[in-house]
């Protein structure tokens, strides 16, 4: 289990009582299982969580892999995800994904001007579960892309920092 914070760390293990061996949890920087320190950048801790995710990669590619990746991450991680890209998403690729997973002309045109973590607000008001839903299978897809044994199982969560609770998952 991967996960990219503290909350997304708890709320998995909330919901499936697993022993604390079995994740590796980013916080500050750090890869709290192995003790490696990655980069981090300034607007938060992607590029560690894109480093680890790299690493899972070259581990699944080996011939002694895991048969399961559970990743838990907050909304703009899992964005960074579904788009493969170590940079924020720019705000057109965040309309183009929402509107790849469902949303309506009328909704894309109220949040374009909002930026992503007013866009998630939004979504969670409207209970638009099953567009969450949608990115966590497209960042599952993203990430299965790069994988070549594709008997692993791969399961993205997402987690809101309001609630702490997971709001969707590519289950």
């Amino acid at each position: 289990m991967v996960c990219d914070s503290d909350i997304a760390e708890l709320s998995h293990k909330e919901l499936f009582c697993l022993d604390d061996d079995l994740y590796v949890s980013l916080v500050a920087g750090n890869i709290s299982a192995s003790g490696n320190l990655l980069d981090t950048d300034r607007k938060g801790n992607f590029s560690a969580f894109y480093n680890t995710v790299l690493e899972i990669l070259r581990l699944c590619n080996t011939d002694v892999h895991p048969s399961k990746i559970h990743l838990v991450l907050n909304w703009e991680n899992l964005l960074q995800l579904a788009i493969w890209s170590i940079q924020s998403p720019a705000k057109t690729d965040i309309i183009n994904i929402l509107a790849a997973a469902g949303l309506d002309t009328n909704e894309l045109e109220k949040i374009k001007s909002l930026d992503a973590k007013d866009m998630f607000a939004y979504l969670m008001h409207r209970k638009r579960f099953d567009i969450f839903r949608r990115i966590c299978h497209s960042a599952k897809r993203r990430l299965r892309s790069h994988i070549a044994d594709k008997s692993i199982q791969i399961v993205c969560y997402i987690v809101s920092p309001a609630t702490k609770r997971i709001v969707a998952s590519s289950l």
